[in-house]
């Protein structure tokens, strides 16, 4: 009668986990081979430093498996000897236990680390998109993170830099890569980093593009202007229309285009003259998070109160009358609705945080006669409003109060001047010919008519 053979190892064996008990003939062998099902052969090994501890190696081949075992025996002699550390050792045996890693294309990890970041911050999935799209794609979409290196990285930027973009450009692109790969770094799916001296430009050999804002108050009446002209047309047809309201507001607040698109009513007080800027709107936010009916979502930076400019308190109050004549006015409500181009009505909040569109604004500068009007965002009316805040008497502390700046680093860029600080906006009384347009007097007549 033959004797079962005992069980010699464990199916799987984790390198700090206590070696099984095994009949003394076993432990005096130390080692056996079995082939399993797989074709892949196994072996386990007293532990070259910790000798209570046990190793199992994997290998295709049985002679791959016996060089594995001479490197392990290997290992025990250095690490005697005080050549190899005991971390060292345990680095080495995890390689040879878990085996060679297959190789990982830079699409594969680009696809995880967006799905693992925008689980808390699904808008941010439409830039991440656009970004492996525009820059990364081409140069990176069908390799494998392993083969690549500093030569690669030095391609593309050439690339991207003949194509026009712009140092930030390429840094920001090259920074959210390295953010994909070291994701699947501590994943254990790659074993380094694919860069070892490169790295992104930081300033641009061509001179930075000029910036386009106000820089008197005349210009901002002029787009002031602009804007309540194009309103006057709707309004002749008894439409809605709030263009001049947002370019007032925007203009004379310093805010965002997402700040405006998220301002309601009950964060403005009328009687007593102020605004809290507390909420954003993000981009597809009804479609991101259909359970939500108001986009209360967090600034970047911390909520600011702030006292309202005269033309924009008498902006907002005409608005709020406007909003009541269409049956629209909410005391919780958005302060500018969403609207179609050729509805009559206005809605509900805005699904992008685009309260001015740039093709809008673009156009505005152009009707407005300013220079450059291809260049004109609407976050040129942010950079206008504490550029002008400063030249009129406010120092940097207080229109950073008054933006909502996290610090004033970031405030240097937009104003030109450091006076001392005044305690409400500082910025004159806009030119009286933008505010007593005809636009106004056809409101006037809808209110005495009583016309919707």
């Amino acid at each position: 009668m033959t004797t079962p053979r005992p069980q010699i190892f464990a199916p799987e064996c984790d390198l700090g986990a206590p070696a099984p008990t095994a009949p003394r003939s076993v432990a005096r062998e130390r080692r056996d081979f079995q082939r399993t099902a797989l074709g892949r052969y196994r072996s386990q090994l007293t532990h070259p430093c910790l000798p209570d501890r046990r190793i199992e190696l994997r290998a295709e081949t049985l002679p791959k498996l016996r060089d594995y075992q001479a490197r392990v025996r290997e290992l025990g002699h250095e690490y005697r000897y005080g050549r190899l550390s005991l971390e060292e050792v345990l680095q080495a045996l995890e390689r040879m236990v878990s085996g060679p890693r297959p190789p990982m294309l830079v699409q594969d990890a680009w696809d995880t680390w967006v799905a693992t970041v925008t689980l808390d911050r699904p808008d941010k999935a439409g830039k991440y998109k656009s970004v492996w799209k525009h820059h990364l794609a081409a140069h990176f979409g069908g390799r494998y993170i392993e083969e690549l290196h500093d030569g690669h990285f030095l391609a593309w930027e050439t690339e991207e830099k003949k194509r026009g973009y712009r140092a930030r450009t390429i840094r920001d692109a090259f920074w959210l890569f390295a953010a994909a790969v070291r994701h699947a770094k501590r994943g254990k799916k790659v074993a380094r980093l694919p860069w070892d001296e490169y790295r992104p430009p930081t300033k641009d050999a061509l001179p930075p593009r000029e910036k386009a804002w106000t820089k008197s108050v005349d210009e901002l009446a002029k787009l002031v202007h602009a804007a309540f002209t194009e309103d006057a047309e709707h309004w002749a047809r008894g439409e809605y229309a709030d263009l001049g309201a947002r370019v007032v507001v925007i203009g004379l607040c310093g805010l965002r285009n997402g700040e405006a698109a998220g301002l309601g009513w009950d964060l403005i007080n009328l009687d007593q003259g102020i605004v809290r800027v507390q909420y954003q709107v993000l981009d597809q936010w009804k479609r991101l998070y259909p359970g939500r009916d108001r986009p209360d979502f967090p600034l970047k930076n911390k909520p600011h109160t702030q006292a309202l400019h005269p033309d924009a308190l008498a902006a907002l109050k005409a608005q709020k009358a406007q909003l009541e004549r269409f049956g629209a006015y909410r005391a919780d409500g958005p302060v500018f609705p969403e609207h179609g181009r050729w509805s009559t009505r206005p809605g509900s909040w805005r699904a992008n945080a685009n309260c001015v569109r740039p093709e809008k604004m673009k156009e505005l500068a152009r009707r407005a006669g300013l220079a450059k009007p291809g260049t004109w965002t609407v976050h040129a009316l942010r950079h206008s409003f504490a550029s002008l805040e400063a030249d009129a008497g406010g120092s940097l502390k207080a229109v950073q109060e008054r933006t909502g700046h996290a610090s004033l680093k970031q405030l240097e860029g937009y104003v030109h001047a450091m006076r001392a600080a005044l305690p409400a906006s500082a910025i004159p009384a806009l030119p009286k010919v933008a505010l007593r347009l005809e636009a106004q007097r056809a409101i006037v007549q809808h209110q005495e008519k009583g016309e919707p």
